[in-house]
């Protein structure tokens, strides 16, 4: 099943749960119409009609009927949602032919013997159909729903309209042809909204389900900016100069075998989560978590222009409020190896359509993973590239020189300097 039609059943949910809305709001409107014209039967006005008992009896009826068969309707749509089945086609049309045929019903009863049954008030309430249907967002059945209404009630309008001792001009058929012509153009217009409605529904779960996927890539902790950047170019690769952070935990795997699960999960979500704040608050990234440590970016997706000495910052941070954080939290002593390097590389989503994640490639990441391994054999905590050196400028202070040091995977001895 692809995206769109993930979108489609998400959408089929909230078209049911409409439905079931729509037929209590029908239900309501039945009972409240019925309450009213039941009462105003027993008003003087309605005593003109010949036959008012016959009358009021049979809309009281009517009225029931039609309660009875939105309850019954909205059973039904209970029983597709607790299934998890698509809206079946049937029944909503059936559902729209006994409401239009309802209030049919109702029209004729009201003034059929006198022949003035489409002047009277329940004829305005094929509106009332017409207009909720367009709660299930479908374009056929405001069209269905306004073209069974316009046919009844010109076939109406034919069969009393002789009967009728009102002047000529408003029985006058063709006008009430006209009439009809209105309510079918209804259900055109109800139909055309259904379906702007369900485009925008649409759009609207696609864009959450785009700010989920940006949740994935970068996981909870992340700042609105950057969701913002990922949604404004979906899918889009750059060639950015970024800074690559890539932090471990010292002495992790003898820590995690003396230890039950449950406290080494705590132990790692009490220590990534102080240092995704700093990350964050130093406009940087966490790319993705490596069990016992992470790989940070800072200058993708955003970059304020001072990518490298940010590094460099939250790395010192990080650092300086290490021990006062395991101090407060209860944590066991803990050390960690920082390391850091800058220059170009592509950024960008790869992936499926269902799982993409935010990558950076380029050689820049496995020199920045080769120079935090270098920490264990030169005994230091933070180290940084020369390229860093150079990017920082006269900002580099702080930065002591190791010498050149002989590096996996690279053919020349690389520059690196410790972090203090």
């Amino acid at each position: 099943m692809g995206i769109e039609a993930d979108f489609e059943a998400q959408l089929a949910k909230e078209i049911l749960a409409s439905e079931k809305r729509r037929t209590e709001i029908m239900a309501l409107a039945f009972a409240f119409s019925g309450v009213f014209f039941v009462s105003f039967s027993y008003s003087s006005a309605f005593q003109l009609l010949a036959d008012a008992v016959t009358v009021r009896w049979s809309l009281a009826a009517l009225f029931i009927f039609a309660i009875a068969t939105e309850i019954g309707s909205r059973a039904g749509v209970r029983r597709t949602i607790a299934a998890g089945r698509n809206p079946p086609a049937f029944p909503r049309y059936a559902g729209a032919f006994l409401e239009v045929g309802i209030i049919s019903a109702m029209v004729a009863v009201t003034g059929m013997r006198q022949g003035f049954s489409v002047f009277m008030p329940p004829a305005f309430a094929y509106a009332v159909i017409i207009i909720g249907s367009i709660l299930r967002l479908d374009f056929w059945l405001p069209v269905f729903s306004g073209a069974l209404a316009a046919v009844e009630y010109a076939a109406i309008a034919w069969w009393t309209l002789p009967r009728s001792h009102l002047p000529l001009e408003l029985t006058n058929f063709a006008a009430h042809v006209g009439k009809a012509v209105i309510i079918l153009s209804c259900g055109l217009v109800a139909g055309a909204v259904a379906v702007e409605v369900r485009k925008r529904a649409l759009r609207t779960i696609e864009t959450l389900a785009a700010h989920d996927n940006v949740r994935s890539v970068f996981g909870q902790h992340v700042s609105p900016e950057v969701v913002d950047r990922l949604l404004a170019l979906p899918g889009a690769t750059e060639i950015r100069h970024v800074c690559v952070m890539f932090l471990d935990i010292r002495d992790f795997t003898a820590f995690a075998n003396g230890q039950p699960p449950e406290k080494v999960v705590e132990f790692l979500n009490s220590l990534f989560g102080f240092m995704v704040e700093v990350v964050n608050r130093h406009h940087g990234i966490i790319n993705k978590f490596l069990g016992d440590g992470f790989m940070a970016v800072f200058g993708a997706p955003l970059s304020n222009g001072n990518d490298v000495a940010n590094a460099v910052e939250a790395a010192r941070e990080m650092v300086r409020g290490l021990s006062a954080h395991v101090q407060s939290t209860g944590q066991p002593a803990t050390r960690i190896g920082i390391g850091l390097h800058c220059g170009e590389v592509v950024t960008g989503s790869v992936g499926s359509e269902r799982r993409k994640e935010f990558t950076i490639i380029g050689e820049v990441v496995n020199l920045a993973s080769r120079i935090e391994a270098l920490n264990k054999s030169l005994s230091t905590t933070v180290l940084a590239s020369d390229a860093v050196r150079v990017a920082l400028g006269s900002e580099a202070q702080g930065l002591v020189s190791k010498g050149e040091v002989a590096v996996k995977g690279v053919p020349l001895p690389v520059r690196i300097f410790e972090v203090i």
